[in-house]
């Protein structure tokens, strides 16, 4: 199984980067973890449910449609961020941006509630246990990492405003796949 870890490295940014150098790196960063997280699950997921049966099965499924999701997200982010904000709009965009983060890390936590109601109704679900079990474990994981995602990119922004840059890294470790940015 995957595991995905965010680490955020930070540097100081040179004297002439301004906010909407920094607010694009910070979105085409994130927006490009959030699609190679999208892409690695949509291809794992499709290739494991053909392999597996029962509630490893859905889990498989469901990671692989709710990415189809995170894909058309991380894509739009990364087309939308082609440019920097204007600078007498950056600041508006950044904290309208760092308004949408904070919604949805509130959303991620009812994703983690549904997903957990899911899981542990699955005894009372008949013929379609499995089903409901793997949907519930696949919201389970999806929502903690999007909770995870959501507030590293607002730790992100806020670094951002205060000057500071993120570097986008992606790695490969015996554990898991880690993301850094």
């Amino acid at each position: 199984m995957l595991l995905l870890t965010f680490a955020l490295a930070l540097a100081p940014s040179p004297p002439q980067d301004a906010l909407p150098r920094r607010h694009q790196r910070t979105q085409l960063a994130g927006m490009g973890v959030l699609s190679g997280y999208a892409v690695a699950n949509i291809g794992w997921g499709v290739a494991s449910r053909l392999r597996t049966d029962g509630v490893t099965r859905y889990v498989h499924e469901m990671n692989a449609a709710w990415n189809g999701i995170n894909l058309t997200l991380g894509v739009v982010g990364l087309v939308r961020n082609r440019r920097p904000p204007a600078a007498e709009e950056a600041l508006r965009v950044h904290h309208r941006t760092r308004t949408v983060f904070a919604i949805n890390a509130g959303l991620d936590v009812l994703y983690i509630a549904a997903g957990s109601a899911m899981w542990s109704s699955a005894q009372t679900a008949g013929a379609q246990r499995d089903r409901v079990e793997g949907y519930g474990r696949s919201i389970v994981l999806q929502g903690a990492f999007l909770f995870a995602f959501d507030l590293a990119m607002l730790l992100a922004h806020d670094r951002a405003l205060e000057g500071r840059s993120v570097r986008p890294a992606l790695g490969l470790r015996s554990v898991g796949v880690s993301g850094r940015f």
